[in-house]
């Protein structure tokens, strides 16, 4: 017996054993009053901290009676801490609700008798049944269908989220359970029926293939499972597939598969698509009255391909259905390889399929769309941009298959552009096509590590990307599917500092190439005037804060040098829950500091002036030794900590060919309060001096990366010096997780 059903009837008899127990008069007599199941729990499915739903019904008795009855049945069910939804009403008020309340009438749509008086509690049904039935059913639907549109809305489609919602997301258990309601109300006019009758029904009405009711008959066993799996790792009643759970939860429904959690991924997107496609084509045909006549192309070619991506996400479904039905395998092989595929990447919102899809999605609307309101980005440059294209289809082509080389092994950009060389001429493409996305395919995350790794004031940098790319045109559309990207990535990575700093390498690298002169622009932190008067100002330590465009701003700070004391600034920044984007350092013959902060505040729109003036206080305390930064940052590391979260890997990069003049120091880790403060306090340590320091997150990741000198003012070319640094970084992190 499955474990649902189990749990189920172990709670009915343990309420008929209470009701036996009952000592009230009016209670024993059974008469007047019954008690019946509802929801899950009345179709005996009962996850393991599910509500237990219960309604107790009477024949319209005094207010007193009915107050009787409640103590009599439900104080003992909480006195042994049972988990109740309960309801109390008569029949006549039960049918007047659900007049008004779908979710109070759908859940009477599966109640099963408990005890008491059995005829009430089929007058009951029976009522509330010709409630649904009445007129054929189509007031019923109509409820259904504008209530399924808005829980969709509100759960998303767990088909494309990387964190599928499986019970009232599209493509979860609701939309069975409204595929039964809707049946029972419209299609089947026989006595009550289970489940598996109903789907039969739809079947015989031809409203239904048969292979989909055996689809959704696998899929409600399958997600039901998994909802349980869900329960009992997280303690309570969770209906969401959170990146924390699922590999506990691969590990019990994939054990012999090498790549449990890429299994479970596969398999579950496969199931709940399928339960989409499958309530959506019933919901039409019925709405229709007509059998179901869903259409597949026989075969898919890749002009009609074109054709669908041009559409942008208007023909998203369309895309779907074509890759659920494995057209677009036929046509490209190598789609397999991401069909359904996680990510291993958390910023992802999205599997890779529905990613590529949504890429391709906002390459379209930057065609589009010359809206200059967008926050993020300048939109009217990209609009331009994209109307300058000679070749806007081969951008398409890239976009959707930019990620095809995911889940291979080895870096995807390389594998992915080599796959498209093979697809790319079996899809009848010239050689110059091929050539022009794959590279597009192999350089498409260039732009966005180039801008937030690297100093794009240096010359060196501008000529490197320059030097890669090779033209304006392929620049034009790299820079265009660098935004794409991003903005289907999710809202996590993608903000105007980052667009800021990828707008700034594009017009750079384009001047370039194409020997164009303009306005010198910068979003690095270059040290000006107005920083540079404060260290004519007296006293041992100034401080001075400007508030910039939108939610960014700039600290500086003049004090003593002495080692270590950037990381004391980072450390008092964190503990006022400030983020800082970039950082520039300047050191006096004279024995003084110059360090100049661009911020963000982690909660708040922008650093007010009361957090600046806490922050200068803070700034004072550390640097004369009266706060316990170490202490301090890493108990407020853990109280913003997930549960169970850690640091996870950690990876430190040591680059002397990025720069002429300094050596670079990248460190990618979770993202966390105080990893500034920590890598500092691990690189004052070994007394390297900080030129400068840009720091990127990406959704829950972190990249900082740092420009250093030894404490001679050279290079760090030491191969044992290196080693010490980047296993000093590693122990600092570790110990602060």
């Amino acid at each position: 017996m499955r474990p649902d059903i189990k749990r189920a009837e172990a709670v009915d008899q343990t309420i008929r054993n209470l009701v036996e127990q009952a000592e009230d008069g009016q209670v024993s007599a059974r008469a007047g009053w019954a008690l019946a199941a509802l929801g899950g729990y009345g179709r005996r499915r009962l996850a393991p901290f599910s509500d237990i739903d219960l309604v107790l019904i009477h024949s319209g008795s005094k207010e007193i009676d009915v107050d009787r009855l409640v103590q009599a049945l439900f104080y003992p069910l909480w006195d042994i801490n049972l988990e109740l939804s309960h309801t109390v009403r008569s029949v006549r008020e039960s049918v007047a609700f659900g007049r008004e309340d779908l979710e109070w009438l759908t859940s009477t749509l599966g109640a099963r008798f408990i005890a008491g008086d059995r005829a009430l509690f089929t007058q009951f049904f029976e009522a509330m049944l010709a409630l649904a039935r009445a007129k054929r059913g189509r007031p019923f639907f109509k409820r259904v269908m504008t209530a399924t549109a808005e829980r969709r809305r509100r759960f998303g489609d767990a088909g494309r989220l990387r964190e599928p919602q499986i019970k009232d997301g599209r493509g979860g258990l609701r939309d069975i359970q409204a595929v039964v309601w809707l049946v029972s109300a419209c299609i089947s006019h026989d006595a009550p029926i289970d489940q598996g009758a109903e789907l039969a029904a739809a079947v015989e009405s031809g409203l239904m293939a048969p292979e989909d009711k055996l689809a959704l008959e696998a899929a409600d066993e399958f997600l039901w499972e998994l909802r349980e799996g869900l329960h009992e790792l997280s303690g309570r009643d969770q209906n969401k597939v959170t990146v924390d759970l699922q590999s506990k939860l691969a590990q019990q429904f994939f054990p012999d598969q090498t790549d449990d959690r890429q299994a479970l991924g596969r398999f579950l997107y496969r199931v709940v698509r399928d339960v989409a496609a499958i309530s959506d084509d019933f919901f039409a045909a019925l709405a229709a009255r007509g059998p179901n006549e869903r259409r597949i192309p026989e075969r898919l070619s890749f002009p009609g391909l074109l054709a669908l991506l041009r559409q942008g996400l208007a023909g998203l479904e369309e895309l779907e259905q074509l890759a659920r039905s494995g057209r677009l395998e036929e046509l490209v092989s190598e789609w397999s390889g991401i069909k359904g595929l996680t990510f291993a990447d958390p910023n992802h919102r999205h599997p890779v399929d529905t990613h590529s899809f949504l890429v391709v999605g906002e390459l379209v609307g930057l065609r589009e769309d010359s809206a200059a309101d967008a926050p993020r980005f300048d939109r009217l440059l990209a609009h331009k941009l994209s109307r300058e294209l000679a070749h806007p289809d081969w951008l398409l082509t890239a976009g959707l298959f930019h990620d095809i080389g995911k889940g291979r092994g080895g870096a995807h950009a390389e594998v992915g552009a080599d796959l498209f060389a093979t697809a790319g001429g079996r899809l009848g493409l010239d050689r110059h096509a091929v050539e022009t996305i794959g590279w597009l395919i192999r350089h498409h995350l260039l732009l966005s590590h180039t801008a937030t790794r690297r100093d794009l004031d240096d010359p060196r940098v501008i000529d490197g990307v320059a030097a890669v790319v090779g033209d304006g045109d392929r620049l034009r559309m790299l820079y265009l599917l660098t935004l794409a990207d991003a903005l289907a990535t999710g809202p996590q990575v993608w903000n105007r500092w980052r667009a800021a700093l990828i707008d700034e390498l594009f017009l750079k690298t384009l001047r370039s190439l194409e020997g164009e002169s303009g306005p010198e622009m910068s979003s690095q932190i270059g040290l000006t005037e107005k920083h540079f008067e404060l260290l004519e100002k007296e006293g041992e330590m100034v401080t001075a804060f400007w508030p910039g465009e939108d939610d960014l701003g700039e600290l500086a700070v003049v004090a003593p040098d002495e080692p270590g004391l950037i990381s004391r600034i980072a450390g008092v920044l964190a503990l006022n829950k400030i983020n800082v984007l970039a950082a520039a350092l300047y050191t006096t013959d004279d024995g003084r500091a110059l360090e100049v902060f661009r911020v963000a505040a982690a909660f708040e729109d922008k650093v007010n002036e009361e957090m600046y003036q806490q922050v200068k206080e803070d700034i004072v305390g550390a640097l004369a030794g009266r706060v316990a930064l170490s202490y301090r940052v890493d108990e407020l590391s853990r109280r913003y900590q997930k549960k169970g979260q850690g640091r996870g890997p950690t990876r430190v990069v040591l680059d002397n060919g990025a720069s002429e003049e300094y050596t670079v120091i990248e460190v990618h880790t979770l993202d966390d309060f105080g990893i500034l403060y920590e890598v500092t306090t691990a690189l004052a340590e070994l007394n390297l001096d900080i030129h400068s320091a840009k720091a990127s997150t990406f959704g829950d990741r972190a990249v900082d990366v740092f420009y250093v000198l030894s404490s001679n003012g050279e290079k760090i070319t030491e191969d044992s010096y290196l080693k010490e640094i980047e296993k000093n970084i590693l122990f600092r992190l570790s110990n602060a997780s």
